[in-house]
């Protein structure tokens, strides 16, 4: 992608304490957001991240298919 940020956030709810990923990757125009909840210590950095770059990958080809030719 073009940028991208991702943050860690635990927060308590109703049912107990969460954990939550976000993910955001610019690609051109486009954004990808991949958000990720679970009980702490079981959403792991790593899956989303590969989540996130399978999904990158993805909208990388849909930006690179709609680009005017030069």
């Amino acid at each position: 992608g073009d940028g991208a940020v991702a943050a860690r956030a635990f927060f308590d709810s109703p049912v107990g304490r969460a954990e939550a990923l976000l993910f955001v990757v610019r690609v051109g125009p486009l954004h990808v957001n991949v958000f990720l909840v679970g009980e702490p210590g079981k959403v792991e950095l790593e899956d989303g991240a590969r989540v996130t770059a399978k999904a990158t990958e993805r909208v990388q080809a849909a930006v690179a298919a709609t680009e005017p030719e030069a």
